[in-house]
């Protein structure tokens, strides 16, 4: 092989080399977002089995009454705003 093929292998290596450790890298980042999608989906599961266990506790069920007034008085709060802008405005 001459001087100038030697070179343009010795590129061509190069070239290659680089597109590979990219692609390595790149490959490991993919994993790392895959463990930590893992780890989410995981955390997930366990909030909503919390989130279930709290709805059915006595406690709960207990003060569901006054969080819907609660509610309610939110809504009620928001149309009479809706009412006396209108009334302003007509």
């Amino acid at each position: 092989m001459d001087e100038d093929g030697k070179d343009t292998a010795d590129a061509r290596v190069e070239q290659l080399t680089a597109q590979l450790n990219a692609a390595l890298a790149e490959r490991n980042a993919l994993r790392a977002d895959a463990q930590r999608v893992t780890a989410l989906e995981l955390e997930l599961v366990h909030t909503r089995a919390i989130i279930e266990e709290m709805k059915q506790s006595v406690s709960w069920r207990l003060t569901a009454p006054v969080r819907g007034a609660k509610t309610q008085g939110r809504t009620s709060r928001k149309l009479a705003g809706r009412v006396r802008r209108a009334v302003r405005a007509g």
